[in-house]
């Protein structure tokens, strides 16, 4: 997203030589303690289907 919207800040250098970077831990401890966010992996148990997956859509479709 910052890259997209201003991409430009990553060409600017500090009086140090060093230039702007943003770790994936930064990035992941901001969006959570600032906006609440927090990263979502899908479970193994949400990725098998039920023995009786037919079933349950006919009956659903019912």
């Amino acid at each position: 997203m910052v890259m997209d919207m201003v991409p430009e800040i990553f060409d600017i250098q500090a009086s140090d030589r060093s230039s702007f970077q943003c770790s994936d831990n930064f990035s992941w401890s901001w969006l959570h303690n600032t906006l609440g966010w927090s990263e979502w992996k899908a479970t193994h148990v949400a990725q098998k289907l039920p023995d009786k997956w037919e079933d349950v859509c006919e009956k659903a479709i019912l």
